[in-house]
């Protein structure tokens, strides 16, 4: 569904709102206070030279491209809405069937942005579930860390998936698991990472979640936790990459201290090379600096 199915419903619960209303049942005139719908699922099709469609199970992939299995024919790939005729409909059973409802659910949310149509790519969904083998693989074989090395790494992680879910950008709060999944994998994840792991999965992946939840000795559903806190100080990184620029090109990015004023930033700045290069016998004749992100040198 999309924008005309999700429409469709909030008329019909509106008229019915409205009824409420003037029945007095209800104290206010209108049930919605702001629209947020998803974008539709569309889905690649191929067609061959003589314009037939193929369906998913008559594709075969070699090298990124799409063959006919039948007779080897190269196919043409585009992207549309789910049909039966074009035979690339993707029923969410099979889907659950073969991968489980976790990656499902996980695959639907990392596609894109809410609010926009997306495509589904088959191909892609592997990489939701290495995600979720490797969230298991940190529960259930443990390399263990020593002392906390990812403490500031988790209460990032903490703050940009809540505020992320706030704002119903699903997809940048998947990502934000993924890196903080790939640290704890790569070197090792403590008891309090375990934990913090498990319970910002659980939106996401609840299934999984609360297998995990049990194994680490819960006898409580995780679902039920209260969300992880974190610290703001700790989430600052005490450096910042600021972009700079020469006369609105870009040129490079520079690291500095967080709050370093635009002196320091511009002598940075012009250490670099390609704006050396860029301000090769010319002056300065104006400067544009914003704080932290971006210094802007206007060559006169």
């Amino acid at each position: 569904g999309g924008s005309e199915h999700a429409v469709l419903h909030l008329l019909y619960a509106r008229f019915w709102h409205k009824v409420l209303f003037d029945a007095g049942y209800v104290s206010t005139a209108e049930p919605f206070a702001m629209l947020r719908h998803q974008g539709t699922v569309l889905a690649y099709a191929y067609r061959d030279g003589a314009e037939r469609w193929h369906g998913y199970e008559d594709v075969e992939f070699r090298g990124g491209e799409a063959f006919s299995k039948a007779t080897g024919e190269k196919l043409q790939a585009s992207v549309e809405k789910m049909s039966k005729s074009r035979g690339n409909v993707i029923n969410p059973d099979d889907v659950v069937a073969e991968q489980g409802a976790d990656v499902l659910r996980l695959y639907e949310m990392f596609m894109g942005d809410f609010e926009q149509s997306k495509p589904w790519d088959t191909r892609a969904i592997i990489g939701l579930v290495r995600f979720v083998q490797a969230v298991w693989r940190i529960v259930e074989e443990p390399k263990p860390a020593a002392g906390d090395p990812h403490r500031r790494l988790r209460h990032k992680t903490i703050r940009a998936v809540g505020e992320r879910i706030e704002a119903l950008k699903f997809n940048t709060a998947i990502a934000a698991l993924m890196e903080y999944t790939g640290e704890l994998q790569s070197k090792g994840a403590s008891r309090e990472d375990q934990v913090t792991l498990v319970r910002l999965v659980a939106p996401f992946a609840p299934h999984v979640a609360e297998e995990a939840w049990e194994h680490l000795g819960h006898t409580s559903l995780v679902c039920k936790e209260r969300w992880p806190q974190y610290e703001t100080s700790v989430t600052i990184d005490a450096m910042v990459t600021v972009a700079i620029q020469v006369s609105g090109k870009m040129r490079g990015t520079v690291d500095v201290p967080r709050g370093a004023d635009e002196s320091a930033v511009r002598a940075a700045a012009e250490a670099l090379a390609p704006v050396a290069r860029a301000l090769d016998g010319k002056s300065v004749a104006k400067t544009i600096f914003v704080p932290d992100r971006l210094l802007n040198l206007v060559a006169g």
